[in-house]
């Protein structure tokens, strides 16, 4: 479908989300749309392997009558499932420039430092004492948190395209 021009509008089909934006915002938000696309399905689809990963320890700790996971099953939902997804929703809900190097590099340290976190303290949990677990512990929880601080900073550096709803 086609779009229309009158008086500095595009005038988009009635079932795209955006309705009439002006003509100068059009190609950015279009384009940006597309390029978010990947970085949003990439989190999407990876909070969703935690999300599986974190309801099958769930239900392996309810059929085993143990909580000796919970940590872990914890930090699998809540760090791999909600943070990546939430960030998910932030790539689909604002138009954040493919050439964004903050973007790419939070997407990075998202995606590793939950692994890292989740796996580090999984191993740590079934290796106790060991000093490489330990290390992947930290050093997945600290890529996770220059994660968390990259996306605070991103929130601003790209405040503009963060609006109410019309």
């Amino acid at each position: 479908m086609g779009t229309s021009q009158y008086e500095g509008q595009v005038i988009l089909p009635p079932n795209h989300s955006y309705g009439i934006i002006q003509a100068e915002s059009h190609l950015e938000i279009i384009n940006m749309g597309e390029i978010d696309l990947n970085r949003t399905k990439f989190l999407l689809q990876t909070s969703a392997i935690f999300a599986v990963i974190g309801t099958i320890m769930g239900s392996h700790m309810a059929g085993a009558g143990s909580m000796a996971l919970r940590p872990i099953h914890a930090h699998i939902l809540v760090v791999g499932w909600l943070s990546l997804f939430a960030f998910a929703a932030y790539y689909r809900m604002f138009p954040v420039p493919k050439s964004s190097k903050l973007a790419t590099v939070h997407v990075w340290t998202a995606f590793f430092g939950s692994i890292g976190l989740s796996g580090g303290m999984w191993a740590y949990y079934f290796i106790p004492g060991s000093m490489v677990t330990l290390m992947a512990f930290i050093i997945g929880g600290t890529i996770l948190a220059v994660s968390f601080i990259l996306f605070a900073v991103m929130t601003f550096v790209h405040g503009k395209y963060i609006t109410d709803a019309q």
